[in-house]
């Protein structure tokens, strides 16, 4: 089914709006705006703009640990990995001295973080307090961009955009896979 109701919640202060993430119970969206360089909010109306954090040097991965009241994010032109409060305060870095750090996932249940580095084409792991660092925990994946933790099914997504296909592993690293491949076929 497809519906016609679809409402343009915001559509003025927006510079390349990426990485967009909800908060349901707290009434908010966050995103990172890679234009003003700035991780930003509203309310699910698109009222009540703010910006969290700014003058970042190249933002592109967040995620939300909403349980403990955290975000986290890339700050990719940095090389490095943070985490402050949900309205931007105490600011920390988690892991620093990245390559090319580019999207995050949180595994709240299982209090990791995963993130793609495009350039060393690997998916790293660590502790969300930034320690047990496995920079290496699913290597050799060309083209790998976007990651999404799924922890009910105990997996990790991502893609790979050089061969054009979603990937899919363990959340232990082990048992990489293609989920869908160029030629649409499902490898599930």
């Amino acid at each position: 089914l497809f519906r016609s109701n679809v409402q343009t919640v915001l559509s003025s202060g927006l510079t390349t709006p990426t990485h967009l993430k909800l908060d349901p119970a707290g009434g908010k969206m966050y995103w990172v705006d890679e234009g003003t360089s700035a991780i930003k909010r509203a309310n699910l109306d698109g009222s009540n703009v703010q910006t969290l954090v700014g003058g970042l040097s190249a933002p592109k991965g967040l995620d939300l640990d909403l349980t403990a009241g955290k975000m986290y994010y890339v700050e990719n032109g940095l090389g490095r990995i943070r985490v402050a409060n949900l309205d931007g305060s105490g600011a920390a870095t988690l892991v620093s001295g990245l390559s090319d750090p580019w999207s995050l996932s949180l595994d709240v249940a299982g209090v990791k973080m995963s993130w793609t580095d495009p350039a060393t084409n690997r998916i790293s792991r660590a502790n969300l307090d930034g320690t047990g660092l496995l920079s290496n925990f699913i290597p050799s994946q060309p083209g790998v961009r976007d990651v999404v933790v799924d922890p009910s099914r105990g997996k990790l997504y991502w893609t790979d955009q050089v061969n054009d296909r979603l990937r899919r592993a363990n959340l232990d690293g082990t048992g990489a896979a293609t989920v869908i491949g160029l030629d649409g076929a499902f490898g599930l």
